[in-house]
């Protein structure tokens, strides 16, 4: 029989202070092991990057499907080529990721190049900065305990491209080399259009001898460019069948070719664990799906994020039953508080103490609000689109070239397919979007209209790039950008070197005998601020909505009496209120900045408002 420590004997061990610091370890190395697992780069995992030639995102449902494949080969990093996609910024997807994309700029811009870096919701913890280069070059840095890993992904001019396209991509790219610092793990990846061939005599230390076809002009430059930075071609270190190796197929499936690749600094050559193609991946590209496993010799620290306060669903106050089930519960809350004199307490545990019984209550009976957008991909659509991917499959595993056209005529079919179910489902959620616009316009809901209004719009690109600094010089880094934020409020909001010429504005002669009320503010004057207040507007920095307060007003006003009475006194108000919600409206050129409600500056074109807290 096991022998088990007497119930006295554990309590001499809880009590021992090594006992209890030993622990306290344990509990600490568990959680750290917790955080480790939640990182994009780390020891004790293989972390998966992808890269992939999608030729377009423009199409209805391409993005979805890409992100579905992500999904699929949980990928940690995901480098897109051809996104399309003008301009630059960062699209919130479906399923909480993120995409960053820069394409061409400007009034004559076309939908034409565009790269980009699709996250997963779990690797946004790691991202530290991105910068949007061109509409061929896009770079993100992430963070980790011991080095920065910086991603650059590339999407170059072809073969066929005029010698001076291909030398201004390679001096750009060459320039975004040297910018990135020395000590970063360097990662860089895309279509290249380049074929290195299997030839490396006098080339070891820059690749291997497991690549494929006959080397190129573009090859030659890739080459030059990991000479010049110390680089590694991923894709020829790792023996494969060709197969596996190549990553675009002629629309006649009979040629092969391995034009896209990865490259890694060379001092972390041996982090690269593999590099191959996934030719069951599909979204109707001539190009392959490739994924490289790292592991890289560092700890991942994560990078803290400010999580948005929830929601609570205010619209259920429009029940009556719930409403006043909501005012009962309220009440009996503030009855608790009224016995425990907690006025007594001081004016900032008062206001706590007020507000956490809103947002309990309201928790409580009302719940939170869920935002979850209904997919508009009918099953139906998915059903096609896998039996597109068992197409291509068929098509991968033909050995004569009579079945490889038989097959590719087949999966050509069912691409045609794919797209006409998706323009069908998406012309039929317009149609479902439209009616119930139309039912929120009889019924006068404002709020749900505009919703809907901006969803059909296809508003809701973020274009949110990096900010500038007074030189124009375009600023990365998050700790950079709220620094520029703060400069550009305190020089704005701060008066003092403008006093003598606000002094000229006042007026000589001022009515000394003006009838300004200077009591403590009555129960009366509370009630009918209350009363004034509008409804659906966003909640401040304390997340109390205004129909929270409206629900039971007189209650309301018998907690916010006694408190306003000691704030007017005392001449002090809680901290919370004097802290201020910044909202950025991000436009083409130039950000709009209004701050407690007040327009500072404006500028034409907006796009889309974006509340940002400091």
């Amino acid at each position: 029989m096991r022998w088990q420590p007497h119930q006295d004997t554990r309590g001499l061990w809880a009590d021992n202070p090594h006992h209890q610091k030993t622990h306290i370890t344990e509990t600490k190395r568990r959680n750290s092991r917790k955080d480790l697992k939640d990182m994009t780069f780390g020891l004790k995992r293989k972390t998966r990057i992808g890269f992939w030639n999608v030729r377009t995102l423009r199409e209805a449902g391409r993005l979805r499907q890409v992100e579905k494949e992500m999904e699929n080969y949980r990928l940690d990093i995901l480098g897109l080529s051809e996104v399309r996609w003008p301009e630059s910024g960062e699209f919130q997807t479906q399923n909480g990721g993120v995409l960053l994309y820069a394409g061409q700029t400007g009034e004559d811009a076309m939908h034409r190049n565009g790269v980009g870096l699709l996250l997963p919701k779990r690797s946004k913890k790691s991202l530290l900065e991105w910068k949007p280069v061109s509409e061929r070059i896009i770079t993100a840095r992430f963070k980790t305990n011991v080095r920065y890993v910086t991603v650059i992904q590339c999407y170059a001019p072809t073969e066929i491209a005029k010698g001076e396209l291909k030398d201004a991509f390679y001096t750009e790219l060459n320039g975004v080399l040297r910018q990135t610092n020395s000590r970063d793990i360097k990662i860089l990846m895309g279509d290249l259009n380049a074929k290195v061939g299997s030839e490396n005599e006098g080339l070891e230390h820059i690749m291997g001898v497991h690549g494929v076809g006959i080397r190129n002009v573009n090859g030659e430059l890739l080459i030059d460019t990991c000479a010049e930075h110390d680089l590694v071609i991923g894709g020829t270190l790792f023996p494969h069948r060709n197969c596996h190796k190549i990553t675009w197929v002629s629309p006649d499936h009979v040629t092969e070719n391995q034009i896209d690749h990865i490259v890694i600094s060379r001092k972390f050559r041996h982090s690269l664990l593999d590099v191959r193609n996934r030719r069951g991946a599909d979204v109707g590209s001539d190009h392959h799906l490739v994924l490289a496993d790292f592991r890289l010799k560092i700890v991942a620290n994560r990078t803290k994020l400010n999580h948005r306060c929830k929601k609570i669903e205010v619209a259920r106050l429009k029940d009556q039953q719930i409403k006043e089930t909501f005012a009962l519960e309220l009440q009996n809350r503030f009855q608790v508080l009224s016995e425990e004199n907690f006025m007594e307490e001081g004016i900032e545990t008062c206001w706590q103490k007020i507000k956490n019984s809103y947002l309990d209550v309201g928790e409580e009976i009302l719940g939170i609000k869920a935002h979850q957008r209904k997919e508009w991909i009918s099953d139906a659509a998915w059903n096609e689109i896998s039996h597109r991917k068992e197409l291509k499959l068929k098509l991968n595993f033909c050995k004569t070239r009579a079945q490889k056209s038989e097959a590719h005529k087949e999966y050509m079919e069912a691409n045609k397919k794919v797209k006409a179910l998706l323009r069908r489902d998406k012309r039929k959620w317009i149609h479902e979007q439209a009616k119930l616009a139309e039912e929120a316009s009889r019924q006068g809901n404002m709020k749900e209209l505009y919703n809907i209004t901006k969803r059909l719009s296809m508003n809701n690109f973020r274009h949110e790039g990096p900010v500038k600094n007074k030189n124009g010089v375009m600023l990365t880094t998050q700790q950079a950008q709220l620094q520029r934020w703060e400069e550009h409020f305190r020089e704005l909001l701060n008066c003092e070197d403008n006093q003598e010429e606000q002094v000229r504005d006042v007026p000589e002669e001022v009515e000394e005998d003006q009838d300004i009320n200077l009591q403590c503010p009555t129960m009366y004057e509370i009630r009918i601020a209350l009363k004034t207040l509008k409804n659906t507007k966003a909640p401040g920095l304390d997340n109390i909505a205004p129909e929270l307060l409206k629900a039971d007003i007189e209650s309301t006003v018998k907690m916010l009496h006694p408190l306003l009475k000691h704030i007017w006194l005392e001449e002090k108000s809680p901290k919370e209120w004097k802290n201020g919600l910044v909202v950025k409206l991000p436009k083409r050129e130039i950000c709009q900045i209004v701050i407690t409600g007040v327009v500072l500056h404006c500028c034409q074109c907006p796009v889309r408002s974006s509340p940002e807290l400091f």
